[in-house]
Protein backbone atom coordinates (compact mmCIF):
# COMPACT_ATOMS: atom_id res chain seq x y z
CA UNK A 1 0.00 0.00 0.00
CA UNK A 2 1.31 3.03 -1.41
CA UNK A 3 2.34 6.13 1.51
CA UNK A 4 -0.35 8.46 -0.20
CA UNK A 5 -3.04 6.10 0.70
CA UNK A 6 -1.68 5.66 4.04
CA UNK A 7 -2.33 9.70 4.80
CA UNK A 8 -5.42 9.80 3.42
CA UNK A 9 -6.58 6.71 5.78
CA UNK A 10 -4.86 8.41 8.80
CA UNK A 11 -6.13 11.72 8.03
CA UNK A 12 -10.02 10.32 7.38
CA UNK A 13 -9.88 8.69 10.61
CA UNK A 14 -8.23 11.36 12.38
CA UNK A 15 -11.39 13.99 11.28
CA UNK A 16 -13.97 11.14 11.99
CA UNK A 17 -12.37 10.96 15.61
CA UNK A 18 -13.01 14.44 16.33
CA UNK A 19 -16.56 14.92 14.71
CA UNK A 20 -15.59 16.04 11.06
CA UNK A 21 -13.92 18.87 10.49
CA UNK A 22 -16.20 21.57 11.98
CA UNK A 23 -16.17 22.51 15.41
CA UNK A 24 -20.04 22.17 16.55
CA UNK A 25 -18.99 23.55 20.53
CA UNK A 26 -20.99 27.08 20.89
CA UNK A 27 -19.13 29.18 22.55
CA UNK A 28 -21.67 31.88 23.59
CA UNK A 29 -21.37 33.11 27.40
CA UNK A 30 -24.63 32.49 29.72
CA UNK A 31 -25.67 36.11 30.49
CA UNK A 32 -26.46 36.92 34.19
CA UNK A 33 -29.14 39.30 34.71
CA UNK A 34 -28.62 42.12 37.48
CA UNK A 35 -31.38 44.41 38.51
CA UNK A 36 -31.34 47.88 40.49
CA UNK A 37 -32.41 46.66 43.77
CA UNK A 38 -32.49 50.34 45.54
CA UNK A 39 -34.38 51.77 42.83
CA UNK A 40 -36.37 49.25 43.31
CA UNK A 41 -37.11 49.36 46.76
CA UNK A 42 -37.87 53.43 46.37
CA UNK A 43 -40.98 52.08 43.54
CA UNK A 44 -42.18 49.91 45.68
CA UNK A 45 -42.43 52.43 48.49
CA UNK A 46 -43.74 55.30 46.35
CA UNK A 47 -46.25 53.45 44.54
CA UNK A 48 -47.39 51.12 47.48
CA UNK A 49 -48.68 47.52 47.34
CA UNK A 50 -52.15 45.90 46.18
CA UNK A 51 -52.07 42.23 45.90
CA UNK A 52 -54.39 39.27 46.66
CA UNK A 53 -53.08 35.68 47.87
CA UNK A 54 -54.32 32.36 48.09
CA UNK A 55 -53.24 30.92 51.84
CA UNK A 56 -52.02 27.25 52.72
CA UNK A 57 -50.22 25.83 56.04
CA UNK A 58 -51.17 25.70 59.57
CA UNK A 59 -52.14 27.63 62.41
CA UNK A 60 -51.52 25.91 65.97
CA UNK A 61 -50.49 22.81 64.13
CA UNK A 62 -54.03 22.55 62.33
CA UNK A 63 -54.65 22.45 58.96
CA UNK A 64 -55.07 26.19 57.30
CA UNK A 65 -56.81 27.42 53.98
CA UNK A 66 -58.25 30.71 52.73
CA UNK A 67 -57.20 34.00 51.07
CA UNK A 68 -56.20 37.21 52.13
CA UNK A 69 -54.98 41.07 50.75
CA UNK A 70 -51.94 43.05 51.21
CA UNK A 71 -51.91 46.58 51.00
CA UNK A 72 -49.05 49.30 51.08
CA UNK A 73 -50.72 52.69 50.81
CA UNK A 74 -48.68 55.34 48.92
CA UNK A 75 -46.98 57.63 51.62
CA UNK A 76 -47.06 60.30 53.14
CA UNK A 77 -44.32 62.50 54.39
CA UNK A 78 -43.51 62.93 58.07
CA UNK A 79 -40.63 63.47 60.54
CA UNK A 80 -39.05 61.18 63.01
CA UNK A 81 -36.52 63.23 65.17
CA UNK A 82 -36.43 66.37 63.50
CA UNK A 83 -35.62 64.31 60.22
CA UNK A 84 -38.14 63.95 57.15
CA UNK A 85 -39.33 60.25 56.61
CA UNK A 86 -42.40 58.70 54.89
CA UNK A 87 -45.00 56.79 56.53
CA UNK A 88 -46.48 54.08 54.82
CA UNK A 89 -49.66 51.72 56.47
CA UNK A 90 -48.87 48.02 55.58
CA UNK A 91 -52.30 46.59 55.77
CA UNK A 92 -52.34 42.30 55.79
CA UNK A 93 -55.92 40.78 55.82
CA UNK A 94 -56.01 36.75 55.81
CA UNK A 95 -59.60 35.22 55.79
CA UNK A 96 -58.79 31.54 57.34
CA UNK A 97 -60.87 28.11 56.94
CA UNK A 98 -59.74 25.38 59.74
CA UNK A 99 -61.45 22.00 59.93
CA UNK A 100 -64.15 23.82 57.34
CA UNK A 101 -64.95 26.61 59.36
CA UNK A 102 -63.93 29.83 58.02
CA UNK A 103 -63.00 32.06 60.89
CA UNK A 104 -63.71 35.97 60.91
CA UNK A 105 -61.27 37.96 58.68
CA UNK A 106 -58.13 38.83 60.88
CA UNK A 107 -55.98 42.51 59.92
CA UNK A 108 -52.85 43.38 60.76
CA UNK A 109 -51.51 46.53 60.23
CA UNK A 110 -47.78 47.93 60.38
CA UNK A 111 -46.73 51.91 60.07
CA UNK A 112 -43.68 51.76 58.57
CA UNK A 113 -41.19 54.77 58.18
CA UNK A 114 -38.30 54.66 55.71
CA UNK A 115 -35.70 56.96 54.22
CA UNK A 116 -36.75 58.73 51.53
CA UNK A 117 -33.35 59.06 49.46
CA UNK A 118 -32.52 55.56 49.99
CA UNK A 119 -35.42 53.50 50.86
CA UNK A 120 -34.16 52.06 53.82
CA UNK A 121 -36.61 51.42 56.78
CA UNK A 122 -36.12 53.84 59.88
CA UNK A 123 -38.70 52.11 62.00
CA UNK A 124 -42.31 50.27 62.48
CA UNK A 125 -45.41 50.33 64.79
CA UNK A 126 -46.46 46.81 64.94
CA UNK A 127 -50.37 46.68 65.55
CA UNK A 128 -49.49 45.03 69.31
CA UNK A 129 -48.18 48.26 70.14
CA UNK A 130 -44.38 46.73 69.64
CA UNK A 131 -41.74 49.13 67.67
CA UNK A 132 -38.80 48.47 65.90
CA UNK A 133 -36.08 50.93 65.38
CA UNK A 134 -33.67 50.26 62.58
CA UNK A 135 -29.99 51.70 62.69
CA UNK A 136 -29.17 53.44 59.18
CA UNK A 137 -28.33 51.15 56.63
CA UNK A 138 -28.01 50.94 52.79
CA UNK A 139 -29.85 48.73 50.25
CA UNK A 140 -27.03 47.25 47.18
CA UNK A 141 -27.51 49.38 44.41
CA UNK A 142 -27.89 46.02 42.16
CA UNK A 143 -28.16 42.56 43.03
CA UNK A 144 -27.92 39.27 40.91
CA UNK A 145 -28.83 35.46 41.47
CA UNK A 146 -26.90 34.42 44.12
CA UNK A 147 -26.70 37.37 46.36
CA UNK A 148 -27.19 37.73 49.59
CA UNK A 149 -26.63 39.74 53.06
CA UNK A 150 -27.75 40.77 56.57
CA UNK A 151 -28.89 44.42 55.80
CA UNK A 152 -29.32 45.44 59.66
CA UNK A 153 -30.21 44.46 63.26
CA UNK A 154 -33.19 46.96 64.91
CA UNK A 155 -33.59 46.81 67.94
CA UNK A 156 -37.46 45.67 69.46
CA UNK A 157 -39.66 47.56 72.06
CA UNK A 158 -42.46 46.57 73.80
CA UNK A 159 -44.10 50.03 73.04
CA UNK A 160 -43.79 53.62 71.93
CA UNK A 161 -41.88 54.64 75.21
CA UNK A 162 -38.63 52.52 74.25
CA UNK A 163 -37.79 52.15 77.49
CA UNK A 164 -38.70 48.13 77.79
CA UNK A 165 -36.14 46.32 75.60
CA UNK A 166 -37.22 43.00 74.38
CA UNK A 167 -35.32 41.44 71.59
CA UNK A 168 -33.85 42.57 67.99
CA UNK A 169 -35.17 42.22 64.33
CA UNK A 170 -32.50 41.02 61.30
CA UNK A 171 -33.40 42.02 57.75
CA UNK A 172 -31.62 40.05 55.03
CA UNK A 173 -32.05 39.65 51.60
CA UNK A 174 -31.07 36.76 49.03
CA UNK A 175 -31.77 36.97 45.15
CA UNK A 176 -32.34 34.09 43.06
CA UNK A 177 -32.56 33.37 39.13
CA UNK A 178 -36.06 33.79 37.87
CA UNK A 179 -35.86 34.37 33.90
CA UNK A 180 -33.60 36.79 31.85
CA UNK A 181 -34.89 39.91 32.66
CA UNK A 182 -35.99 39.21 36.21
CA UNK A 183 -34.69 38.29 39.28
CA UNK A 184 -36.30 36.84 42.61
CA UNK A 185 -35.61 38.59 45.90
CA UNK A 186 -36.41 37.33 48.93
CA UNK A 187 -36.97 40.22 51.85
CA UNK A 188 -36.34 38.25 55.30
CA UNK A 189 -37.41 39.65 59.06
CA UNK A 190 -36.03 37.35 61.73
CA UNK A 191 -37.68 38.28 65.63
CA UNK A 192 -35.60 37.37 68.36
CA UNK A 193 -36.36 38.01 71.97
CA UNK A 194 -33.51 39.36 74.27
CA UNK A 195 -31.68 36.11 74.66
CA UNK A 196 -31.54 35.58 70.91
CA UNK A 197 -33.89 32.97 70.28
CA UNK A 198 -35.71 33.32 66.85
CA UNK A 199 -39.97 33.99 67.47
CA UNK A 200 -40.98 34.76 64.26
CA UNK A 201 -39.96 34.59 60.60
CA UNK A 202 -41.68 36.56 58.00
CA UNK A 203 -40.42 36.61 54.28
CA UNK A 204 -41.95 38.23 51.49
CA UNK A 205 -40.82 37.59 47.76
CA UNK A 206 -40.92 39.89 44.89
CA UNK A 207 -39.73 39.75 41.21
CA UNK A 208 -37.52 42.89 40.03
CA UNK A 209 -36.55 43.76 36.54
CA UNK A 210 -33.84 45.03 35.05
CA UNK A 211 -35.67 48.76 35.33
CA UNK A 212 -36.68 48.61 38.97
CA UNK A 213 -40.01 47.16 38.53
CA UNK A 214 -41.18 45.04 41.26
CA UNK A 215 -44.09 42.59 41.76
CA UNK A 216 -45.20 41.18 44.98
CA UNK A 217 -45.19 37.20 44.63
CA UNK A 218 -45.35 35.99 48.51
CA UNK A 219 -45.21 36.25 51.93
CA UNK A 220 -44.26 33.38 54.50
CA UNK A 221 -44.66 33.79 58.17
CA UNK A 222 -43.76 31.54 60.70
CA UNK A 223 -43.32 31.25 64.38
CA UNK A 224 -45.59 33.56 67.37
CA UNK A 225 -48.39 35.48 65.38
CA UNK A 226 -51.06 36.98 67.32
CA UNK A 227 -51.18 34.64 70.10
CA UNK A 228 -50.84 31.53 67.68
CA UNK A 229 -48.28 29.46 66.62
CA UNK A 230 -47.77 30.39 62.58
CA UNK A 231 -46.86 28.20 59.40
CA UNK A 232 -48.28 29.93 56.54
CA UNK A 233 -47.33 30.68 52.65
CA UNK A 234 -49.48 33.07 50.85
CA UNK A 235 -49.05 32.88 47.17
CA UNK A 236 -50.08 35.65 44.75
CA UNK A 237 -53.13 35.32 42.53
Amino acid sequence: MSKTVLLAMLSATLLGACGGGEDNTSTATPQTVSVPLETAVINQVDNGISANFTVAGTVDNTATTGSGTLTDAPPVATALNGTTVLETTDTVTDTLTENGVASPPQTETTQILTNPQTGAEVSETRSDGSVVDFPPYTIPTSVMPGDSATLTTGTKYSDQSRTDKVGTVDISYSAESESPETVKVHFDKKDKDNNNVQQRDEERTFSIDRDGNSKFESRQVKGSDQGHQDNLDEEED
